[in-house]
Order: C-alpha cells, then structure tokens, then sequence
C-alpha cells in the first residue's frame, strides 16, 4: 500500500486576467472615443486584479475518467461522481482543514452524556434546487433508505451509515415499518439514536442528504435507474450548483444555484470534461483547463515541468487515498452474477490466495521503487509515501503501532511459499500444494495511468518469487 502526495496546479486564474487586460492596448494607446481615459475599464482592471471575487465567468476542470452515471449520493460509489455530487448535495455536518467537524445543514448540536444520542438543530429556510425546502424529515427519509432492506441489493454500499443506529436490524430485516435510529422532532430538529455508544456521531450523521418529495413514492430498490438519479435537471440537491447538462462520457455542467441559502456563488459555471491523462497538462497551460481534478491530479512525472510555469501554482500537501493491492476472498456464483444478486451467503471462498499467500505477496512488491526517490525515479518520483495502514496519516485514528509493516523481502516471501508446499518448478513458476498449475490473477483499470503502469512492474516482482500472474484490465 503506498501513498501518493497530491500535486494540484490551479491556474492563477486572477494573473491571467490582468495580463489579458493589460495586453488590450499598448501604454500610450488611447481607446476611448473621446480622447479620455475610461474610469470604467480602469476601475474594472483593478478589481480584477485586487485579488476579490469576481462575479461571473466558468472555470473548466478535467478528469481522466467518466463518470458512470449515478447521481444520487445514495448510490454512487466513485470520486468521478463526487466531483460533481460534492456541488450539489450537502450534509449536516462537514469537515475542515484539521478534519474536525463543523455545521453545515446543521447549526448546532448537542451529545447526550453517554453519547447514544445526537441532536442536530439544523438551518431554516434552506431551498432544494426546485425551490421545496429541505427539513428533517428529508433527513429521517435519507437514513431510512440506506436502513432499507432493499438498499444494499440495490448497489448501495454506505450502509454503515445507518447500521449502528437504534433498530438498525429490525428496519433492515423487514420485521417493522418504523426506523427508531432517526427522529424528526419537529421540522427542524432531528434526532440520531444509537444501539451503542458512539465515538464518532457527527460523522455517522454526515451522510449528503437526498430530497424526500422527489424520491419517496420511488421504492428503494428502484432509485438507481430513477432519471431522478442519473438526468441532468431531474438530479436535485441543495448545494451551491445544480447539474443542468450533460454530454455523456464527455462533459458535465454545474450551473450556480441563485437561491443557495448561504449566498449565490461566484462562478456561472463549473463544467467538467473528460479528459486522457496524458493532454491534461498541455490544456492546463493553455487555459483550455481551469483546474485538474481528483482522483487524477497531476502527474508526478509533470513536476518539474509545471514548477517552470510561473502561471502555475503547485500545491503538494498529503493525499487522503492511497493505491491498494487488494485481495479477492470471495467469488459470487454464476447465478449471483446473472440476476444481480448480492448476497454473501452464496459467496464461494477463494481458495487461491490463502493467508500464506498474501503474505508472501506483501513481501515480494518493493513498494520504495514503485514510488522512487526522486525525478525520474519509479513511478511517482518520490512523490508518494508508504502507508502500513488503511487509515491516512493525518486522521486522528491513525496508530503507528497498530500497523504491521511488509518490509520487501523477497527471500521471507519466498519461504513462506516454500513452507505453505508451493514448490518452484523448473519453469521458474510455483505450482499450488497439489502440485497444479497455479495462476493468480491481477485486475487492474484501464483508464487509471497509475495503476496501468504499477500492474506491470508488481507482475515483475512476484515473478522473481515463482508467481505466476495473468493480467487483466477492465
């Protein structure tokens, strides 16, 4: 597991329309009509230039990979979505730059003394994008679906959100009707009970909060194929940008919420188009790209190169993700797979990558050399550092010693093979204790340059230890 530094290059927006006024005109140039200066350009180009807002205008960001097409916080599950879910939706609470909680939706709140219950007293007069207003009840209906008994053969994935509220199991089984773990108190008010004491209520109560009069005569296990999930225009939120446009697998447009309830903002637009990875940076220096989004950033092999651009700014501070070799334990059955069904009493163990295995696995990939010491170096020129842990560095819950660390030792992955009866053949390769051919597959997405460039180089490495890897990308 190895951590990347993210490297985000924001065009200086504000220079750039300076110099693009200065250059109007040469110095001794007379514009005007009259022989005099014009008070109202002048006072226009050193607004521009003070560093305020200004009002108006789009800004374009790029990311390399489309969005599937699931709009509805509920159901979605990749940052490509969140770049456009994260303009339109909104919590009760959010998170600053000290990762500590702060009021969103919510503008006070209080813990009882065993912290079982949290009540959130939130704004008034807050505006869905189709002008109903957002209440608690909006927020007693989003954690009622993600309690349903539908949600997680739906596709939903965040039901930890609601799992450890009061009458979690009885909702999700189907056995009542009533979700006890969210009360709407009043129209402003709700209440989070949980089963248990609860070290971490206002994140559990942090979930983007889904209109109840746009979804609620939709059952649950319908919403992802709802037009109300996936159009343009019938997506509604409360945050500062509606999604109005799209052009499917190619760009995506925010266009500002006049009537958000802290304030309309700036900008006009916001437009995203999908970009490959390896124009980005020619656009970006152009102008033809505003920003660069994540999960794709900058490519750290383009360091040095945008630190040479005096119209660029590099910001490098530490990435919340990581890159993650992750193992497969389960496979679903073919019938599974063919209605859709998710369901882990069916699950059939993987019998190829025992514990031993994965050990070895974690042994045999040098993790510094993916990351590289500096230019030129790896695959992200030192750019990137080693996490034990899945839990980032920054976060409060981030124990040092609780990690175990996979130092690369090729050798201490090759006797564990050796001693789990994965013997090395004369071919180089291992077969499995029964003496069959044993081939591990390795998954990886296209589209994601990181990865695509990882996948071989990790092949290499567990080669060198006798295991035999068979690629493939989706």
């Amino acid at each position: 597991m190895f951590k990347r530094k993210q490297l985000v290059a924001l065009l200086a927006l504000l220079f750039t329309l300076f110099m693009l006024a200065a250059c109007g005109g040469g110095a001794d140039e007379d514009t005007s009509t009259d022989g005099e200066s014009d008070d109202s350009e002048t006072t226009e180009e050193a607004e521009e230039s003070s560093g305020e807002p200004q009002d108006g205008g789009t800004i374009t960001g790029a990311m390399h990979t489309a969005p599937t097409g699931q709009f509805n916080p509920l159901f979605y599950e990749e940052a490509y979505e969140a770049n456009i879910l994260d303009f339109t939706h909104e919590a009760l609470f959010a998170q600053n730059n000290d990762l500590e909680f702060e009021p969103s939706i919510a503008k006070d709140w209080e813990l009882n003394d065993d912290q079982t219950e949290l009540t959130v007293y939130m704004e008034e007069g807050i505006k869905w994008h189709d002008g109903e207003e957002l209440t608690a009840h909006d927020v007693v209906f989003t954690y009622q679906s993600i309690a349903d008994p539908d949600y997680v053969n739906a596709g939903g994935v965040r039901g930890y959100y609601a799992d450890q509220l009061e009458g979690y199991e009885a909702y999700n089984s189907g056995e009542t009707d009533e979700f006890e773990g969210v009360i709407a108190e009043d129209d402003y008010t709700v209440v989070f009970k949980f089963a248990e004491p609860n070290v971490t209520p206002e994140y559990l109560a942090s979930f983007a909060i889904v209109p109840k009069h746009i979804f609620e005569d939709i059952p649950v296990k319908d919403m992802p194929e709802a037009e109300e999930s996936l159009q343009p225009g019938k997506v509604i939120g409360s945050g500062p940008f509606k999604f109005t446009e799209m052009v499917e697998r190619e760009q995506y447009v925010l266009e500002r919420f006049d009537d958000y309830w802290q304030g309309a903002a700036h900008l006009d637009k916001i437009v995203w188009k999908v970009i490959e990875q390896s124009v980005m940076l020619s656009l970006l220096e152009t102008g033809e790209v505003t920003f660069i989004a994540e999960p794709s950033s900058i490519a750290p092999a383009d360091y040095e190169t945008l630190a040479a651009n005096d119209q660029l700014e590099i910001i490098e501070q530490p990435d919340f993700g990581y890159q993650l070799l992750g193992f497969k334990h389960n496979h679903r059955t073919a019938e599974d797979v063919e209605s859709g069904e998710i369901n882990p009493d069916n699950w059939v163990p993987n019998e190829n990558i025992p514990k031993e295995v994965r050990q070895a696995i974690a042994y045999a990939i040098d993790r510094e050399a993916l990351i590289g010491s500096g230019p030129g170096e790896g695959i992200l020129h030192g750019h990137g550092t080693i996490i034990n842990s899945p839990i980032a560095v920054q976060f409060w819950a981030y124990d040092e010693d609780a990690a175990i660390p996979y130092d690369y030792d090729p050798d201490k992955a090759a006797e564990i093979l050796d001693e789990a009866g994965y013997e090395m053949g004369d071919d180089g390769f291992r077969t499995d204790p029964d003496g069959n051919e044993w081939v591990v597959n390795l998954n990886y997405p296209t589209g994601n340059e990181l990865r695509e460039r990882a996948a071989p180089i990790i092949q290499e490495f567990l080669e060198e230890v006798g295991i035999m890897k068979n690629q493939k990308n989706y």
